[in-house]
C-alpha cells in the first residue's frame, strides 16, 4: 500500500502503521478457526454413504448418487425414491497459546448438519432414463471463540508513564459459513453395464466473519494508552457448476468416474469493514506517542467466490461373503488468486495528512491449492436386514499463502482425519442408517495476536509464532430412505 505523506518526518510513522494494517488484515480471516472453510470432504451426503466415508462413486444406491456419480441413477430400479439425513456434531477446537503463551483459544460448538434431501423419478414411457434431485449442505460451519490477558508490568517508556501500567489485551472472533447447493440430475443407461449422467448445480454461499484484537495500558497520571483493530467481511455469491458421471455395473464389481467443472460466478454482494486505531503509542520509537486512525466500510460490493476442477473415481467389489469393499479419490485441482471483494479507491487514513488506498488494504482475497483425498470402506452383511459398515478417509487441507496486500480467507492449515461406523437397517421399503463420526485434526498456525512480550511499536502485542492447534468432532449419522 503506497503512503504518501507531507514531511519526511512523517513517513516512519505511515510504514509502521501501514505494517500494523497488513498483519491486521491477515487475521480476517480467523486463524486456526477455519477448519471447515479449507477442506472440500468435511460432510458427505446420504445416511449409507455418509458411513461409508463417501467412497460410493462406484457403487451408489440411493439419491445420493446425483452428487457422488450421476451415471450410478441409471442403476437405480426403484419408481421413486428419496433420501433424507442429518448430521448431530459436537465441535471442539483448541489453539495452545493461540494469543499468547498460556492464553490459549479455544471453541465448542453444537450444531446440527442438515446433509441432503433428494429424491429420484423414472417414467415407464423411458425404461433407461431417470430424472433427480438433490439439496445439500456443501458448507456448514459456524465458530466463535474470545482470549484476553490481564498484567501489570511495563509496556510504556518509562519517560512517559513511569513504573508499571495495567495492561488489558483482548481478541474476539466470529465466524459464519454456508453453503447449499441445489441439483438437477438426469442419467442414461445406454448399455447393459454402462451408464452416464450429469447434474446441474445452483450454490449459494454465505459468510461472515468478523475480527476484534484490543489492547489497553493504563498508567500514571492517568493516561491512556491503547491499540484496536476491527474486520468484518460479510458476503454472498450465487453460482452455477456441473458434475458429469460414467458408471459400470456387473454386479459384483463397479467402477465409476466423474468430473466436476470449476463454477460460474452468477452475482452475489457484500460488505467490507476495518477500522484501525492508536492513541498514544510511540510506533516510531522518536520518544513520541502518536494517534492514528484507518478507518472505511464499503457496502453493495460485487462478490464471487470461486471452486475448482475435480476428478472423481471409485471400485467397488462385493465378496460372496456379502462383503463390499470401496475406495474413491478425489482430485482437486488448484484456484489461482483472486479477489473475492474489491471496494472503490478510497483513503481511509483520518485525522493526519496521509494517503492510503482502500482498494488494495480492504480487498479480500482467496486461493486455494490442490489436494488428493481418498476414502476406503467396507461393509458387511449381517442378516437380510442388517449391515455393518466402516471408513476412513482423508480430508486435505487446501490453504496457500498470499503475500498480496488485503483481507485473507482460509488461514488454516491443518489436515482432517475422519473415521465412521454404524449400522443400515433395509426392510425392503426402507432403508434405516445410524453411526458416528469421528474427527481429528491437528497442526501448526501462526498466532493471530499474541498478548505476551508487548511493544509499543507492535500497538501493545508481541511477536506472533507458529504453534499447535488441534481439532476433535464426533457427530451421530442419522439417514433415512424410503422406496415408493
Amino acid at each position: 500500500m503506497p503512503i504518501h505523506a507531507k514531511g519526511g518526518a512523517c513517513r516512519p510513522l505511515f510504514r509502521r502503521q501501514l505494517l500494523w494494517l497488513v498483519v491486521a488484515a491477515l487475521h480476517c480471516a480467523a486463524a486456526g478457526l477455519r477448519a471447515q472453510d479449507t477442506h472440500y470432504n468435511v460432510h458427505q451426503y446420504g445416511g449409507r454413504s455418509a458411513l461409508l466415508g463417501g467412497a460410493v462413486i462406484a457403487g451408489c444406491d440411493d439419491t445420493g448418487a446425483g452428487y457422488y456419480n450421476p451415471g450410478r441413477l441409471g442403476f437405480i430400479s426403484n419408481p421413486q425414491l428419496s433420501a433424507t439425513a442429518d448430521l448431530y456434531q459436537l465441535d471442539f477446537l483448541n489453539v495452545e497459546n493461540g494469543a499468547g503463551t498460556g492464553t490459549n483459544i479455544g471453541s465448542t460448538q453444537v450444531r446440527i448438519v442438515p446433509l441432503l434431501a433428494s429424491g429420484i423419478f423414472l417414467f415407464e414411457g423411458a425404461p433407461r432414463h431417470a430424472f433427480g434431485f438433490n439439496i445439500i449442505s456443501r458448507q456448514y460451519w459456524s465458530a466463535s471463540a474470545s482470549a484476553r490477558r490481564e498484567a501489570t508490568e511495563n509496556v510504556i517508556d518509562d519517560a512517559r508513564s513511569p513504573g508499571d501500567e495495567d495492561y488489558r489485551g483482548q481478541l474476539r472472533i466470529r465466524v459464519d459459513l454456508t453453503e447449499y447447493w441445489a441439483g438437477l440430475s438426469y442419467a442414461c443407461r445406454f448399455h447393459r453395464y454402462l451408464s452416464f449422467g450429469a447434474t446441474h448445480y445452483a450454490c449459494i454461499r454465505l459468510e461472515d466473519t468478523g475480527f476484534q484484537v484490543a489492547t489497553r495500558a493504563v498508567g500514571a497520571p492517568f493516561t491512556l494508552h491503547s491499540g484496536e483493530n476491527n474486520v468484518n467481511v460479510d458476503y454472498y455469491n450465487v453460482r452455477s457448476l456441473l458434475k458429469a458421471g460414467l458408471a459400470f455395473d456387473i454386479g459384483f464389481f463397479k467402477a465409476g468416474v466423474t468430473v466436476t467443472t470449476p463454477s460460474l460466478s452468477l452475482f452475489g454482494s457484500g460488505t467490507v469493514s476495518g477500522q484501525y486505531t492508536v492513541n498514544d503509542l510511540d510506533t516510531d520509537g522518536n520518544g513520541t506517542g502518536e494517534s492514528l486512525a484507518i478507518d472505511d466500510r464499503q457496502e453493495g460490493l460485487s462478490a464471487q467466490f470461486r471452486s475448482s476442477w475435480v476428478f472423481g473415481f471409485g471400485v467397488e467389489y462385493t465378496a460372496p461373503t456379502y462383503t463390499r469393499i470401496a475406495l474413491a479419490v478425489d482430485w482437486y485441482l488448484p484456484v489461482g488468486e483472486y479477489a473475492v471483494m474489491r471496494p472503490a479507491s478510497k483513503n481511509p487514513i483520518v485525522g493526519i495528512p496521509g494517503f492510503s488506498d482502500s482498494r488494495k488494504a480492504f480487498q479480500v482475497l482467496d486461493q486455494r491449492r490442490g489436494a488428493l483425498n481418498v476414502a476406503a470402506a467396507i461393509q458387511q452383511k449381517f442378516t437380510d436386514t442388517i449391515s455393518g459398515a466402516f471408513s476412513f478417509r482423508t480430508d486435505f487441507t487446501v490453504k496457500k499463502e498470499i503475500d498480496t496486500e488485503g483481507f485473507k480467507l482460509g488461514a488454516t492449515g491443518w489436515n482432517l482425519y475422519h473415521l465412521a461406523t454404524g449400522l443400515i437397517f433395509n426392510t425392503g421399503r426402507s432403508e434405516f442408517s445410524a453411526g458416528i463420526q469421528f474427527s481429528i485434526g491437528a497442526g501448526q498456525f501462526e498466532q493471530p495476536v499474541n498478548f505476551t512480550n508487548v511493544r509499543e511499536s507492535k500497538l501493545l502485542t508481541g511477536d506472533t509464532a507458529k504453534v499447535s492447534q488441534g481439532y476433535f468432532s464426533m457427530a451421530l449419522i442419522a439417514g433415512y430412505t424410503y422406496y415408493f
